[in-house]
């Protein structure tokens, strides 16, 4: 009699749990509802393989051996393709997209991504981009949000210092990983044996192995070349057009930051 008395209290506290669960999720989608923006408590991020943002758990990343790294940290992480991402939808306050877009080859991939990261978000959870920028001019500090949208050109050439001279929008950006780095034999071998010799020469030798950079003898490191679009100025908002067309989102904000184009989109109710 007392186990069975005890499996009642159990199952009314579980109950009654899960009532006040129901009502807190009713009473923060009518807060966002009214724009009652409160902290995120979910934030996802995408292309999240690497060590920043240590603070955010969920993220995903298309790098097999950068989400094993995660996964030892703890992290929850998905191996997953930005544009076919493994969530329900609507579970996430807001959603990181940080250096991912100017990896995408064709427009087609770039809207399908940005509609993707959208279709994650709660009624009112905001999705953040950041893609490089084909305007690199200047050394200068970070433009505010307000003086971009004034003038695009003069926040470029107030905040750009990533290094880079982009002369097209579809370019090949070296990638440099430091030698000891590297787990190709032959690259490593004959680095090691000539460490004077040319990058080029390196390249040709190692052709038939699995690794296909240059080494760079003065850096002692071997180079990778990176595909990236970068973006011009209006472009990044104009992959949002069909969803906002269809009332399901609205870009809240753009701006020119660190030689990157940056937008915030907001999910619709």
């Amino acid at each position: 009699h007392r186990a069975q008395l005890a499996r009642h209290a159990v199952q009314g506290l579980a109950a009654r749990r899960g009532v006040r669960a129901h009502a807190a999720a009713r009473l923060a989608r009518r807060r966002r509802r009214r724009g009652q923006w409160e902290e995120p408590t979910r934030v996802h991020v995408d292309g999240g393989g690497q060590r920043r943002w240590a603070e955010l758990p969920d993220r995903d990343d298309l790098s097999l051996e950068l989400c094993k790294i995660c996964a030892e940290r703890s992290y929850q992480v998905a191996a997953a393709d930005v544009t076919r991402l493994p969530f329900r939808t609507g579970v996430f306050d807001a959603v990181l997209c940080i250096a991912v877009l100017h990896h995408l080859s064709t427009r087609a991939r770039r809207e399908a991504a940005c509609a993707e990261c959208c279709r994650l978000l709660l009624p009112g959870g905001r999705a953040v981009f950041y893609a490089w920028a084909q305007e690199q001019e200047g050394t200068g500090a970070a433009s505010a949000p307000a003086a971009s949208q004034a003038g695009g050109e003069a926040a470029a050439a107030a905040g750009g210092y990533s290094g880079h001279r982009f002369p097209t929008q579809d370019v090949l950006v070296p990638f440099h990983v430091p030698l000891h780095c590297v787990d190709d034999p032959a690259i490593r071998e004959l680095a090691n044996a000539q460490p004077g010799v040319p990058a080029v020469a390196v390249s040709a030798a190692a052709a038939g192995g699995a690794c296909h950079g240059a080494y760079d003898p003065v850096k002692r490191s071997v180079v990778f070349q990176r595909y990236c679009h970068v973006y011009c100025r209006g472009e990044l908002e104009s992959l949002f057009d069909p969803l906002v067309a269809a009332g399901e989102v609205a870009v809240e904000q753009s701006w020119y930051d660190c030689g990157n184009w940056c937008a915030v989109a907001v999910r619709l109710p």
